[in-house]
């Protein structure tokens, strides 16, 4: 028995990487701009208004982390969520790094007509599918229909995937998953279009 214990261990010392428990906690905004890890680690962002949301795991590097914020200050920008990795260098300014939408509803700045609603989740929010962040979007379009859109981004390989999942899978899926506690949503605001 104590061979057979000893064997379990060595097996999974070297299948899996190791990951310290200060990897696997989120870390605090300090500043307004910077995460800090609990073991002191700093990764400097080009967000303001930042917030960490969650993050996805990666098999041979640091998580990636699911954030929140704006690339300016004191501007009428919409907060946009960034997922990024600190094991893939900086984060690059606003303009080319990839964001996604806030989930929330949008309405027209001029004459607050609705023109668009997204909910968004995180983790494993679909059966069959590494975790990742999921969003459910509907669309108004200048003809007045609303179209709905499902788009996935996951970790592959640690590397971000993104796809539009066609046909669109239904968002009582994905609610079930949150009722068990396996999915997260992320609370939406509502915003106004910029003009």
């Amino acid at each position: 028995m104590k061979a057979c214990c000893c064997w379990l261990l060595f097996v999974l010392a070297i299948g899996c990487p190791a990951v310290t428990r200060a990897e696997e906690a989120l870390p605090r905004v300090r500043g307004g701009r910077t995460l800090v890890w609990p073991d002191g680690r700093q990764f400097p962002t080009p967000l303001f208004g930042l917030t960490v949301v969650g993050q996805l795991p990666a098999a041979r590097k640091s998580p990636y982390l699911i954030l929140a914020g704006r690339g300016c200050t004191d501007c009428a920008a919409i907060a946009s969520i960034y997922i990024h990795s600190p094991s893939d260098g900086p984060m690059r300014s606003d303009a080319t790094q990839p964001q996604y939408p806030y989930p929330g509803k949008v309405a027209d700045y001029r004459d607050r007509r609705p023109l668009a609603e997204t909910r968004m989740f995180w983790g494993p929010c679909l059966p069959d599918r590494a975790p990742g962040v999921i969003w459910y979007h509907n669309d108004k379009h200048t003809d007045g229909t609303w179209r709905p859109s499902v788009y996935l981004v996951a970790v592959a390989a640690d590397t971000l995937r993104g796809e539009f999942l066609n046909p669109p899978p239904a968002l009582d899926i994905t609610l079930g998953l949150v009722r068990g506690g396996q999915c997260r949503e992320l609370a939406g605001r509502n915003t106004t279009s910029e003009p």
